[in-house]
């Protein structure tokens, strides 16, 4: 019968050697982490001995030994310990504790020290570990201990020990195997050597900082082999003592490359199908971007023939805002990246999407959309926009497709404003939700179509969470009434309408260089500034503005560049920093990413992608000059 050992260590590379070299030994080895698993365990099997380390995170040894002397008088401890100094008086001399060993211990003597234990103990255990003891002396040799050591090490971990400066030192044989080097041509080398370049520095900074203060760091880490081949490895790395002080530290390693391939290739299957789901959905828009671009231009263009009026104005302006809401939309879905969040109004991409429904491609000639839209041309939503739109868009569709099979389906689009929030509900006259489904009906893969792929709720559903809203189903139908879901946004009403005049900035500086190639942008630009007492000083060219700059300085209010100038030679933003490092600059760019602020080497600059109605611009210039 083995004599059975508990072994506890919150320090994963020690307590995987001591299990190596007891199991070797021919112990029954049961290893835990914390003193909370020592102590469940003590209720559930008897032991010969336990092995524990003194400071255990939230618990100690002590802990571990109370324990003990509860549910297994007469059990002897084996206290480990980094720090003797810190142990309470005498609590060496308890009964209980047969000895406290410092780390860094010589396996040998905790081998010495175990079974000196379990003798003690008399009884058949101890009959039993005499007689092992005699036929089995020759493992207490430490050069026999230090041999097996590395047989087991070697065929369970990918094994490296450093000093204190990174310095390899030790290497074993599955180390050398999946790195592709000789123990040779690592020894004396630093791990730099299989660095892969793909963690920031930032990555190693932790690492080291975690492990230079005495702590266990534990991570994946992606590797490169000799032959540029890249391997992942989950790594557990541990300082090593020497009275007390950090020496050298020990890796344990794990291949985890296989994982993290298949990994890879979920990650990928999921982007081709995000793909295919953001195409199926533009190609289900297509046929309601071109009937609204259509009537909008027909409008602009008879609009162009009349003679200028406050009516005519009004028009063209809310004409160009649809055609912008359409452009914008096209972009987010084209795309497929992320935007910075921008502020937008909430009502014309409600009436966007209505429009869109109503004249897609296999809609029912008898559908009905009825747009029940209070007070929301004023609300403003801050987030990404196409997003929005494509959670509004789907469900809209969801209700159609709901009540197609109907002799007059009808949906209705409500949105009203509910304290700080909006509350937008669409609803069908079709059959509902079944029961079964509506627990269940925001997962993955729930779907009530035959042929649908139940995946635009789940990603509709995340996309308002991370808006700080929610999509519910608010009622599930049945018995003559359809179902209804509900998005909820946070929202706040909008100060004043786009194109409100703006008001003059106070100060002395009124002068905005401007770097823009199109003549049409320069103009509309010029335009809407001097409306708030501002002069627009057009540039050639990136030397001509910062030449303008140097004349300029004392009155200059703001730069405006288009962001293709940003990579010139003579680097823009660089200049007019070290010209003007307060100065608010513009970029803007139908390449642009996103709208918002955005941080340089040289401060922050704001991001203004085309299209814009100049009026924006020119607000945001004006609240930079406040």
């Amino acid at each position: 019968m083995k004599p059975k050992i508990l072994l506890v260590d919150d320090d994963r590379p020690v307590l995987f050697l001591m299990t190596a070299i007891f199991r070797r030994a021919e112990y029954d080895v049961v290893a835990v982490l914390s003193a909370k698993e020592a102590i469940a365990r003590l209720e559930q099997e008897r032991f010969n001995v336990v092995i524990t380390d003194y400071f255990l995170g939230d618990q100690t040894g002590e802990d571990v030994v109370a324990a003990v002397r509860q549910k297994q008088p007469g059990l002897k401890v084996i206290v480990v310990t980094g720090d003797v100094q810190r142990l309470p008086d005498n609590f060496g001399n308890c009964a209980d504790v047969a000895r406290v060993i410092s780390k860094p211990f010589q396996l040998v003597d905790l081998l010495d020290a175990a079974r000196d234990a379990i003798l003690s103990g008399g009884g058949e255990a101890g009959l039993a570990e005499r007689s092992r003891a005699e036929q089995q002396s020759a493992i207490l040799l430490p050069k026999g201990v230090e041999e097996m050591v590395h047989r087991v090490v070697d065929q369970e971990s990918i094994v490296a020990i450093t000093d204190k400066k990174g310095t390899i030192v030790y290497a074993n044989d599955r180390f050398c195997e999946i790195s592709g080097y000789s123990r040779s041509e690592l020894l004396g080398q630093n791990h730099r050597l299989l660095k892969s370049g793909q963690h920031p520095p930032a990555f190693y900074k932790n690492l080291w900082g975690t492990i230079l203060n005495g702590r266990v760091w534990r991570g994946e880490i992606c590797n490169r082999a000799k032959d540029g081949r890249l391997y992942y490895v989950d790594t557990t790395i541990s300082p090593l003592r020497d009275e007390g002080l950090i020496t050298h530290f020990i890796a344990l390693r794990t291949d985890i490359t296989a994982r993290k391939e298949v990994e890879a290739t979920l990650s990928e299957q999921r982007k081709r199908e995000e793909d295919d789901r953001r195409m199926a959905a533009l190609g289900r828009m297509a046929n309601g971007f071109l009937h609204d671009l259509n009537n909008i231009l027909t409008g602009v263009m008879g609009l162009a023939t009349e003679t200028g009026s406050a009516e005519r104005d009004t028009l063209l302006y809310d004409a160009i805002g649809r055609m912008v809401q359409l452009t914008r939309t096209l972009r987010d879905f084209t795309t497929g990246q992320p935007i910075l969040p921008e502020t937008f109004l909430l009502n014309p991409l409600l009436k966007c999407a209505c429009s869109l429904v109503r004249h897609r491609k296999g809609a029912p000639r008898a559908l009905t959309i009825t747009e029940q839209i209070a007070a929301t041309r004023e609300i403003e939503v801050t987030g990404n926009e196409g997003q929005v739109f494509e959670v509004v868009l789907n469900l809209i569709v969801n209700a159609m497709e709901a009540s197609a099979d109907l002799p007059h389906p009808h949906v209705v689009l409500r949105a009203e404003v509910n304290g700080t929030n909006v509350v937008i509900q669409v609803e069908d006259n079709g059959p509902g939700v079944p029961a079964a489904l509506a627990k269940n009906i925001f997962e993955p893969f729930t779907t009530t179509k035959g042929d649908g792929r139940g995946i635009g709720l789940s990603v509709s559903k995340s996309i308002a969470l991370a808006h700080r809203g929610d999509l519910s189903l608010e009622r599930i139908g049945g018995d003559d009434t359809g179902a209804c879901f509900q998005l909820t946004l946070p929202a706040s009403v909008a100060k004043g309408s786009r194109a409100k005049e703006q008001e003059i900035p106070v100060g002395p500086k009124r002068v905005v260089l401007l770097s823009e190639d199109e003549a049409e942008v320069r103009r509309v630009i010029a335009r809407d500034a001097a409306q708030i007492g501002l002069t627009v000083m057009n540039a050639v060219d990136v030397p001509d503005m910062l030449a303008l700059a140097s004349q300029m300085k004392e009155v200059l209010a703001a730069a405006i560049i288009d962001s293709c100038e940003i990579d010139s030679e003579q680097g823009a933003v660089a200049c007019l920093r070290r010209l003007s490092p307060d100065l608010p600059i513009f970029l803007i760019s139908a390449h642009l990413g996103g709208r918002g602020r955005t941080t340089t080497p040289w401060g922050e600059v704001e991001k203004i992608p085309k299209p814009f109605v100049s009026d924006e611009l020119i607000k945001a210039v004006s609240a930079a000059l406040k």
